[in-house]
């Protein structure tokens, strides 16, 4: 960012306030190398015969046979915040530039994007296609965990059914609401999963305690919609809450998945507070409940 006698001089009291010292080592001696190319770089100029210094030799601590020459282009994008990929604009204006020209075929040169902007573009594209994949894997996961928590056949089918009802749900209010899922917004999936399974496993486990302490099958519902139903809207709404205040936020992504996942949990809520009952309702009675 400063290619000037300043900055190199910069450059090497930094190499030297931070590695004097460093394992035992004499002061200076990480700069050694790098004296001795400065060194002889500046007496080559000075005969007339110049001789620039290969920072690759330097960093790599060995020859190379690769003398490629590379120079660096610093951009500074106006990212598009609401667009669903901010930096995919600038990144395709100079890969148009860079073919237009035709720099490979007429100068035998090789252009690639790295940085910040470049990076985050490639993590959205993995996101997209591996999003399915991690959807998939929670529900497994989180079945599994319901399993060895509940121990209950009855409770872990109803609890699972109600979720993937939930989601399906939910991506029918993200078809309402915003229209199309976006590589944000997408993650909506994971997230339901890993907060709206909360909801059922609180009511599943307080009907199981009330039916364990004796209390009918429409008694023990009765009561643990009692006992959880508040506390469970509580958390629906502040979760909401959290999610919702995404809206604001010129990035269109992020807001579409506030307003998404916002109104996935109230609909967590109602599912938990009567498909799941009414499941365990008409479930056949299951031994291990009582156990």
């Amino acid at each position: 960012s400063d290619p000037t006698l300043a900055g190199l001089f910069g450059t090497i009291e930094l190499i030297l306030n931070e590695s004097d010292g460093e394992n035992g080592a004499a002061p200076g001696a990480a700069a050694r190398d790098l004296f001795a190319e400065i060194g002889a770089t500046i007496d080559a100029d000075i005969v007339g015969k110049p001789k620039p210094m290969s920072w690759r030799r330097l960093f790599s601590a060995e020859e190379t046979a690769d003398q490629s020459e590379f120079h660096t282009i610093l951009l500074n994008p106006v990212l598009a915040y609401e667009s669903l990929a901010p930096g995919e604009q600038a990144i395709d204006l100079v890969r148009d530039i860079v073919r237009n020209l035709d720099i490979a075929g007429k100068f035998d040169v090789r252009v690639r994007l790295t940085g910040s902007v470049a990076l985050d573009y490639d993590e959205l594209g993995s996101l997209r296609t591996n999003m399915g994949f991690a959807g998939i894997l929670s529900f497994v996961l989180v079945g599994l965990l319901l399993v060895w928590g509940m121990r209950s056949g009855m409770l872990v089918g109803a609890t699972l059914i109600t979720l993937f009802v939930g989601l399906i749900l939910t991506a029918g209010w993200a078809a309402i609401s915003v229209g199309e899922l976006n590589l944000i917004s997408v993650a909506f999936a994971v997230l339901f999963i890993g907060l709206g399974v909360d909801f059922g496993v609180h009511y599943a486990l307080r009907y199981r305690e009330a039916v364990r302490a004796g209390a009918t099958r429409r008694d023990g519902l009765a009561i643990a919609a009692a006992d959880v139903g508040g506390a469970l809207t509580l958390s629906a709404a502040t979760a909401a809450i959290g999610f919702l205040s995404f809206v604001p936020t010129s990035y269109r992504g992020l807001a579409e998945l506030g307003i998404i996942a916002g109104g996935g949990m109230f609909i967590a809520l109602v599912l938990n507070l009567t498909l799941l009952p009414a499941l365990l309702a008409i479930w056949p009675d299951i031994p291990q409940l009582r156990d």
